[in-house]
């Protein structure tokens, strides 16, 4: 039986609880609070949720590596199974940001807004107006994030979808980074690279 370590253990469940926590963050803003139901604060529904589910992990981690010891259970199957939620959310949340490129609702920037001079936009702004020109660049990464993701679903295309997800989101950070864009964006960049 092949031991694991306890350093491998805490760190595999809690890249797998940022990567979920995340990946239900972006589906709750864009389903709750995106229709105006503003019945609990987003930052605090959030906080807790992510709070919540990053306990759980790290508990988790510690009774994973308490019971290895006690029981005869396979350790590599339960690591699997922790990888296979990193790629499940990894590719839930990646492909939903692709179809949003496809369908216009990323890099989409409203005419009045370019009435105004470049000098005065945001990091973002400016990043969304600057790709947003070029539909057809959209739709490659787009396309790319989605086509990535479901190769990540299955156990042997997952290296090959981390092969083209990975220069992917590293573009992404770094233009987050240098673009001064929001640091939850930069984060999560972060977060889904480090997950890939």
């Amino acid at each position: 039986m092949q031991q694991i370590s306890l350093l491998k253990k805490i760190t595999t469940c809690f890249i797998a609880g940022l990567v979920t926590s995340f990946a239900i963050q972006r589906i709750v803003y864009r389903t709750i609070w995106e229709f105006k139901n503003k019945w609990i604060p987003p930052p605090i529904f959030v906080i807790i949720l992510i709070l919540l589910v990053l306990l759980f992990v790290i508990i988790y981690s510690f009774y994973w590596h308490r019971t290895e010891r006690k029981e005869q259970t396979n350790q590599t199957n339960i690591l699997a199974f922790w990888q296979g939620i990193i790629r499940f959310f990894i590719a839930l949340d990646l492909s939903m940001i692709g179809w949003q490129k496809l369908f216009h609702l990323q890099f989409y920037t409203p005419l009045g807004i370019l009435d105004q001079p470049f000098s005065s936009f945001s990091g973002e702004a400016l990043t969304w107006a600057y790709f947003g020109h070029s539909y057809a660049f959209t739709c490659v990464v787009g396309l790319l994030q989605i086509a990535g993701s479901y190769l990540l679903l299955f156990k042997r295309t997952s290296l090959f979808g981390c092969f083209i997800l990975f220069p992917v989101l590293l573009n992404i950070a770094c233009i987050d980074f240098f673009y001064g864009l929001e640091a939850g964006e930069l984060g999560h960049a972060i977060i889904l690279l480090i997950g890939i």
